[in-house]
């Protein structure tokens, strides 16, 4: 199957262990020329590009002789076949007089707004750089561009931030983050789900289940339990202060489309 892709001006290739690896987990050094090769061409077309590499494990594996599937086996593997892996890979960049750089990344490098921003400005200025990043975590489905571009705040909601728990939310508020955009009050809250601290990330659905937004709150759970269903005017006459952000700002908000 072929796909019409747009003009792109930066791509995330993907390869598992099975595109770099024999089956007895040995790098097969000729598949990563040929990926090297690929991406040279389209560094050469003015396309930055992103490898998100598998195959450390694999490659580990091969080493230590061990089929285990425990935690502490595959971190020896890994640690094992990662400088193989990087080793057999600047061989053959450096063949199109490229260089690489190796970028360690975790779901909670990207869930910790800070360190989040840390890993952006740390690829992009490798990129700017004419470096081709190798980052050894598990992504990169292909995914059409959107029409319309987030901002890094709220683009960090949407794709990095990993929700902690639910806000249960009435048909009205959700009508109202939707068409107008609010804020969510708390007059619209039904009930919650889960736990969490003011400044976590939560998910905002109908009863049903349906996914209308997510946001950071304002609020700790124990707090919004105490005023959910009030109105706005009551919340500092029930927890003895408030923040006058609403229970999650539409600042820090994306509205999930249908």
């Amino acid at each position: 199957m072929t796909r019409d892709l747009p003009k792109l001006n930066r791509v995330v290739v993907k390869v598992g262990s099975s595109s770099l690896c024999h089956k007895n987990g040995k790098i097969d050094p000729k598949r990563i020329e040929a990926i090297a090769e690929d991406i040279a061409s389209l560094i050469q077309e003015d396309i930055q590009v992103v490898l998100v590499s598998s195959g450390a494990v694999a490659a580990g594996r091969h080493i230590l002789n061990e089929n285990e599937t425990a935690i502490e086996i595959k971190q020896a593997a890994a640690a094992i076949g990662q400088i193989i892996l990087l080793g057999t890979f600047q061989q053959n960049f450096r063949t199109h007089d490229l260089t690489i750089a190796q970028i360690l990344l975790t779901h909670e490098d990207l869930q910790d707004r800070r360190r989040y921003l840390s890993a952006r400005n740390t690829l992009v200025n490798l990129l700017d750089h004419g470096i081709v990043p190798i980052i050894n975590e598990n992504f990169g489905s292909y995914i059409h561009p959107t029409e319309s571009k987030l901002n890094s705040r709220k683009a960090f909601i949407a794709h990095a931030l990993k929700p902690k728990a639910k806000l249960i939310i009435d048909q009205g508020a959700a009508n109202a983050i939707r068409s107008k955009k609010a804020s969510l009050l708390p007059s619209g809250i039904l009930e919650t789900e889960g736990a969490f601290l003011r400044g976590d990330g939560v998910i905002c659905s109908l009863k049903d289940g349906l996914e209308i937004a997510r946001g950071i709150v304002e609020y700790d759970r124990d707090e919004i339990v105490q005023i959910a269903g009030q109105q706005s005017a009551a919340i500092e006459y029930i927890l003895g202060f408030k923040h006058h952000r609403g229970i999650i700002h539409r600042e820090n908000m994306v509205i999930i489309k249908d």
